[in-house]
This record gives C-alpha cells, structure tokens and sequence, in this order.
C-alpha cells in the first residue's frame, strides 16, 4: 500500500495526525493538509471553541483534544456531512480498525521517555499524536508525522507496541522547559513553494513569543488521562458500531 502524507511543521502533530488521516480517508488531498493546518490553527481561540485550551497549538489532554477535532469551528466543515469522532479504550479502538478501510485511531504515545532522574531534557517526554492506520488485519501502518511511516507487524506495528507507546505516557509529565522551540530562521522544512510551512513557522513563533515567559514558569502538565485512550476517526457509513 502506497500512500502519501505530509511531515509535521511545527508542534502541531495534533493537526496533522488529523488531518493526515482525512488524506487516508480521502477527505482531503495530500496538497492541503499545509493549508487546513495552518487555517485551523489561525482560526483557533478560545472564543471560538469553550473548553479547549492550547496555548501555541499543542494539545495534552485526549478530551480537549476530541472537542478541537469535532466542535472548532475550522473541522466543522468536516465532521458535520464526512466523518464521526468517538473517544475509546485503545484497545476496543485497535480491535475495532482491525481489518477495515473505512476507519484510522489518533494514539498518544511518549516515543521518546526520559530515564534519568531530575527535570526531563528538551523533547524528552513530549506527547506526540500519532495515527493508526488498518492495512490488513493484524497489519497497521503507524505514522508519527514529525519522523517517519512504519509498516509491518513489529514493533510499533503490532497491537503490543502501539499499546507500549501508549503505556510510556504512564506517571509522565510535561512542563514548557522541555519544549525544543524552533524558530522560523533556523527551521529546516525543505520545498515551500506555496510559503505555508513559513506561515506556520511565523504563526506558532509569535504565539511563543507572547507566551514564553509565562509557560516557562507553570507547573506540570499530567498525561496519565490519556493513557489507555484513544480517538476513532470513521466515515459516516461505516458499518463500525462505536
């Protein structure tokens, strides 16, 4: 199976978990995943959307997480006529996908957990979004979208590791010290010929910016609500019960 998806820019792998798996879903074209992201993400205040919270366009909490992808105002256009939203156990979610076409599972996962004692390092314990992808049964295509696809039936790829990743989360925490920010001058992006990348860049440095000083002196962010979970993304004549 050969599909195309769109590698993060930015700390917004909430965005493009999403909206990469709309590409899977044929929702919308690999061209424009650059586009919703950077929509969304201009789009997106707290006015706009009670209850969710994400200071530069991150998000740590499943909940808050499932409200942005069903209610804001930008994926409305989305999920009101295409596609249903159902927060799971991750393991009805991984059991529920298995096999069918027509589905895909967002996972918070810790890919990169910090064993040593003290304050975690930059990018250590950072929640990252992925999606899950139904290739055949017991055969997952399991994209992180600031590194890289894997497919098969190791590692990652079987229900034990996407579990694994997941239990990684367990008694951790996030606070804005370990947030490795990348400014738009020495962002690395490759091709941008229509500037969106650079838009997102400029958009997520001026929320920083703003914030900075602030963020760096609150307290930890808890993940242990999103272990165990999951978010089921299906198109509306699934034949999937959730």
């Amino acid at each position: 199976m050969k599909q195309k998806f769109v590698r993060q820019v930015g700390p917004l792998c909430g965005f493009y978990s999403l909206y990469n798996g709309l590409v899977y879903l044929k929702g919308i074209k690999t061209s424009d995943v650059y586009s919703n992201v950077l929509a969304a993400l201009q789009q997106f205040t707290e006015k706009n959307l009670a209850g969710v919270h994400t200071e530069i366009g991150e998000f740590f909490d499943i909940d808050e997480y499932l409200l942005f992808i069903k209610n804001s105002k930008f994926n409305k256009k989305f999920f009101s006529q295409q596609f249903e939203a159902t927060k799971m156990t991750l393991k009805d979610g991984i059991s529920k996908i298995n096999g069918s076409k027509d589905c895909f599972i967002i996972v918070p996962t810790n890919p990169k957990p910090y064993g040593g004692c003290g304050t975690p390092k930059k990018g250590k314990d950072v929640l990252d979004w992925i999606t899950v992808y139904p290739i055949f049964r017991n055969f997952f295509l399991v994209l992180n979208p600031d590194r890289f696809v894997r497919v098969g039936v190791y590692g990652w790829n079987t229900e034990k590791g996407i579990l694994e990743q997941n239990n990684k989360l367990k008694n951790k925490s996030f606070t804005w010290q370990q947030y490795p920010h990348i400014t738009p001058e020495k962002a690395r992006d490759g091709k941008d010929k229509q500037g969106f990348k650079k838009s997102i860049r400029i958009e997520v440095d001026s929320k920083w910016k703003g914030k900075s000083s602030f963020l760096l002196s609150q307290s930890k962010i808890g993940y242990n609500k999103n272990v165990g979970q999951c978010i089921l993304i299906k198109t509306k004549d699934s034949k999937i019960n959730c």
